[in-house]
C-alpha cells in the first residue's frame, strides 16, 4: 500500500505488512521478486527468438504485441527486420562513400566517373561564360575553391549518375569587397504540401522542374570584382600563359562575370533573376510566401512554389501547366514529369488517399552511415535513460573524433538530419529531437 513520497529518491514509500518495513519503490525494483526467473527465462527466450530472426530473411516488418510499460521487469522485444535484396536497395545501392575532396576522388575506385563529371562541370561554366582568365593586381583578394561530390540517386535510392560541382569558399570573402547584400528566402514545407493538396483537388498531378545550373545564370553585382583561384583539374595550355606572360597556372586567376555556387550572394542573385522571369510571364507573388507565385486567368489557376533550382508546379487544367514549362524555356528548365522526389522527400500518388509522403531512404541513409543498421527498433523514440537527473561525472563527445567514432560534429550532422526529418515526415520523433538540440553545443556519450 502506499503511504506516501519518499524524502531521499523519487518514488513512493510502500507498506509492507510481513517485514513491517517502509522501502522506497525506486529502491524496491531493484530488489530480487518471486518473477525473477520468470523474467530471466523471457529474457533468453527472447534472446534465442532474436537469433533465430537474423538468420533468417523476412519480407515484412512484424512487431510483437506490446502491453502496458513496467518499471519492474523490461523484456526484449523482438522485431523481425526486412533484410531481403529489395527491402534494403538504398542500403546496397552506394557502397562506396562519396569523396571529400579532389585527392580522394582521384584515389576512388570511380575515378573516371568523377573525372567525367568534373570535366561536365567545367564545359558547362565555359559554356555559361561564368569567367575569364585574367592575372590578378598585386593586392587583389583571391578565393579559394573546392570539388563537391555526390552520387545521385532517384526516390528509390537506385544510383543514376555521379555529380561534381566547382564551388567557391564563400568562407573567405569580406564584406564590401567581394559581396554586399545575402538574404534569399525559400518556400516553406507548409507550401508543398498545399501544392500537393490542390494538385489532388484539382486532379491535375503536381511536376517537378529543375534549373540546371541555376547560379551561373544570374549576374553578378557589376561593382564587384571577385577573383577565384584556378581550380584543380582544369587545363590551361602554354600558349595561353604564355598570352599573359606567365610560366605557370598559379600566377592567374579566374575573373567572375557571374554568380557561382559557394557565393555568399549567390542564393540572393539567383532569386531576383527566377521573380524577374516569374513577373514577365504574368506571374504575382503571394504575400503569405515569397516562393510560391500564382497566375489567374479567366477560370484557369497556375501556381507555382520555388525552392532554389527546384520547382513545383501545378493548376486547375493540364494546359496551364504545360504553359508554364514552354514560357519559362529562358531558363532552360527541366521538365521531370510528376513529381516523385522534391527536397530529400519520396512522393506517391494514390487515386484514393492522394499523396503520400515518406524518407525511408534518408533514414536507411542515416542508419547506414552511423552504423545502426542492425539495431533493434523501439516503441518509443525516447525513454527514461535519457532523464537530466544526474549530471555528474559525464563524459563529454571531443570535437573531433577518428573516421567513424562518435564526436561533436557528427552528434550535430545527427541531429540537424533527425530535424529535417520530424519536420517533414515524422512528428512523432519532435520532443526526442528537440531535447537533443539542447546538447548540441556540448554532447555527451550518453546523448
Amino acid at each position: 500500500m502506499i503511504i506516501g513520497r519518499g524524502s531521499e529518491t523519487k518514488g513512493y514509500k510502500d507498506d509492507q505488512d510481513e517485514r513491517k518495513t517502509c522501502p522506497d519503490t525506486a529502491r524496491r525494483q531493484e530488489e530480487p521478486g518471486p518473477d525473477d526467473q520468470v523474467d530471466e527465462k523471457d529474457r533468453q527466450d527472447g534472446v534465442k527468438r532474436a537469433k533465430q530472426v537474423r538468420k533468417g530473411r523476412k519480407s515484412t516488418w512484424t512487431r510483437e504485441r506490446h502491453g502496458t510499460r513496467s518499471t519492474t521487469s523490461i523484456q526484449p522485444k523482438v522485431i523481425e527486420v526486412d533484410t531481403s535484396v529489395d527491402g534494403c536497395d538504398i542500403v546496397n545501392a552506394i557502397v562506396e562513400q562519396d569523396p571529400k575532396h579532389y585527392g580522394e576522388a582521384m584515389k576512388s575506385g570511380q575515378r573516371d566517373q568523377w573525372q567525367v563529371a568534373m570535366t561536365e562541370e567545367l564545359d558547362a561554366l565555359e559554356a555559361n561564360d561564368v569567367w575569364k582568365i585574367v592575372v590578378p593586381p598585386r593586392n587583389a583578394h583571391v578565393l579559394h575553391n573546392k570539388w563537391v561530390y555526390k552520387t545521385k540517386t532517384d526516390a528509390n535510392g537506385n544510383i543514376e549518375r555521379c555529380k561534381a560541382r566547382l564551388v567557391v569558399c564563400g568562407n573567405d570573402q569580406v564584406f564590401g569587397i567581394d559581396y554586399n547584400l545575402t538574404f534569399a528566402a525559400v518556400m516553406d514545407l507548409v507550401t508543398v504540401k498545399l501544392i500537393l493538396v490542390l494538385s489532388k483537388r484539382w486532379n491535375v498531378p503536381a511536376r517537378h522542374g529543375d534549373v540546371p545550373y541555376a547560379y551561373v545564370k544570374a549576374e553578378k553585382e557589376e561593382h564587384l570584382d571577385i577573383f577565384m583561384k584556378v581550380p584543380k583539374g582544369m587545363q590551361i595550355t602554354k600558349e595561353e600563359l604564355q598570352g599573359f606572360g606567365v610560366e605557370s597556372s598559379g600566377e592567374v586567376a579566374l575573373l567572375l562575370k557571374k554568380s557561382l555556387y559557394g557565393l555568399k550572394q549567390a542564393g540572393r542573385l539567383w532569386s531576383k533573376l527566377l521573380h524577374s522571369k516569374l513577373t514577365e510571364n504574368g506571374y504575382k507573388q503571394c504575400t503569405k510566401d515569397m516562393c510560391q507565385y500564382y497566375k489567374h486567368q479567366g477560370q484557369e489557376w497556375t501556381i507555382v512554389g520555388a525552392y532554389v533550382d527546384d520547382l513545383l508546379v501545378t493548376g486547375t487544367k493540364q494546359c496551364a501547366v504545360d504553359e508554364f514549362f514552354a514560357g519559362m524555356e529562358t531558363l532552360s528548365i527541366k521538365d521531370l514529369g510528376v513529381v516523385q522526389k522534391f527536397l530529400g522527400l519520396r512522393i506517391s500518388l494514390d487515386d484514393t488517399q492522394g499523396y503520400i509522403l515518406d524518407q525511408e531512404v534518408m533514414i536507411d541513409v542515416l542508419l547506414r552511415d552511423f552504423k545502426l543498421g542492425s539495431a533493434n527498433g523501439v516503441r518509443t523514440p525516447i525513454g527514461d535513460e535519457c532523464n537530466d537527473d544526474n549530471k555528474d561525472n559525464v563524459d563529454y563527445l571531443p570535437a573531433r573524433g577518428a573516421s567513424g567514432e562518435p564526436s561533436l560534429s557528427a552528434f550535430q550532422s545527427l541531429v540537424g538530419s533527425l530535424l529535417w526529418i520530424a519536420r517533414c515526415t515524422r512528428p512523432d520523433i519532435c520532443f526526442a529531437v528537440h531535447k537533443a538540440t539542447r546538447q548540441t553545443h556540448k554532447p555527451t556519450t550518453k546523448d
